[in-house]
């Protein structure tokens, strides 16, 4: 009834009324403040890793999303097309390193000196889609980091990648709907790694052991001519000590690759 009394009315004034529903979307790109924002607390409930008190680590943050992401953090879409782009108006490596901070404080990990060794998480995607609706709009937080661990001497103690997503239903075009779900979906993601049992399972490890140096790759001999099958015996025999040293721990993949190869190129 109201659309008929509003054409109705445009036909007696001779003017035309646009109807809503076929009015062009906004094509303006956001601009976003970056702030944190959300829940951060509730989406990555503490769950204190033993003995992360006792020691402290250095924390780096990189960039792994590409030298063509620069400002942008995602976008807005009408009905699976892409209308606008959304930018950060600000760093968006520090602000990553801002909510990185305050999730590993409130685990309990100590950032600062001295160090124990250095935390590298290195963020391939930190993005928010906005998806326009007839009536409010959602937004969706992607997240993925991926993480390296290593004692101060650099041996790598444990790496992995964990990916983190949000949605928030809002109103359109919100500059706090974005952060929101970029804040939570980082968060979401770094809590995943948080509690990688691999994670923290060398994180608990005494510093002594978390300390130690990587241990010296056996110097490499060649078989002297003739040495037949006791050449060949002591090969499959060191091949079979690697592998129960890699199976119980005493020995890392890189390690194990390493010298697998050495000892296979005496052959």
């Amino acid at each position: 009834m109201i659309m008929l009394a509003r054409i109705c009315l445009a036909t007696l004034l001779g003017v035309a009324i646009a109807d809503p529903a076929t009015a062009a979307p906004e094509r303006r790109p956001l601009q976003v403040q970056l702030a944190v924002k959300g829940n951060l607390a509730e989406i990555a409930q503490p769950n204190p890793i033993p003995g992360a008190q006792e020691r402290s680590i250095a924390l780096r943050i990189e960039d792994g999303r590409g030298a063509s992401a620069g400002a942008v953090i995602g976008q807005a879409v009408n009905d699976g097309v892409a209308v606008y782009p959304i930018f950060a108006t600000n760093d968006v490596t520090k602000h990553v390193e801002d909510i990185t901070r305050s999730v590993l404080a409130n685990w309990g990990l100590h950032i600062g000196e001295p160090t124990n060794g250095t935390l590298t998480v290195r963020y391939t995607k930190f993005s928010v889609t906005h998806n326009n609706r007839a009536v409010g709009a959602t937004y969706v937080g992607d997240s993925t980091v991926e993480y390296t661990l290593t004692n101060r001497l650099g041996r790598v103690l444990s790496k992995g990648s964990f990916s983190g997503n949000v949605d928030h239903y809002g109103k359109g075009r919100s500059v706090d709907g974005c952060n929101e779900v970029l804040s939570e979906s980082l968060a979401d993601a770094l809590s995943r790694m948080l509690n990688d049992p691999t994670f923290r399972k060398v994180w608990s490890t005494a510093p002594e052991v978390a300390d130690a140096p990587p241990a010296k790759p056996a110097k490499s001999t060649k078989p002297a001519a003739g040495a037949g099958k006791k050449g060949a015996g002591s090969l499959e025999a060191r091949l079979r000590k690697l592998d129960e040293l890699y199976k119980n721990g005493a020995i890392t993949q890189d390690e194990y690759d390493k010298r697998r190869a050495a000892i296979l190129n005496e052959i």
